[in-house]
């Protein structure tokens, strides 16, 4: 099973949850077709100001800058692994 979002497990204050819902709704759509060469860029673009926003949010929290980019590297690890077991993506090369 894939990790999901659960922000009462994790306590996740609600200023917090409203700065991560408010830049949800700002997220761009693909400018390339899935398997161009410029659809992962457009989706890394997409996502920064986001990104942004949700790191911010976590450090005015009172998160370390360092152990906030450690755990969103094991997140984004663990929720890769549980797409992959769970069928709903294929590993592939980001050089290939």
């Amino acid at each position: 099973m894939s990790w999901a979002y659960q922000p009462n497990r994790y306590g996740i204050a609600a200023a917090f949850q409203r700065t991560v819902r408010s830049t949800m709704d700002t997220i761009s759509t693909p400018k390339h077709e899935r398997g161009s060469p410029g659809y992962n860029l457009d989706c890394q673009t997409a996502l920064r100001e986001g990104f942004q926003a949700f790191a911010d949010a976590a450090r005015a929290a009172g998160w370390d800058k360092g152990e906030l980019a450690y755990a969103l590297l094991e997140l984004a690890r663990f929720n890769l692994k549980g797409m992959i077991a769970d069928g709903e993506i294929e590993l592939h090369s980001a050089a290939a």
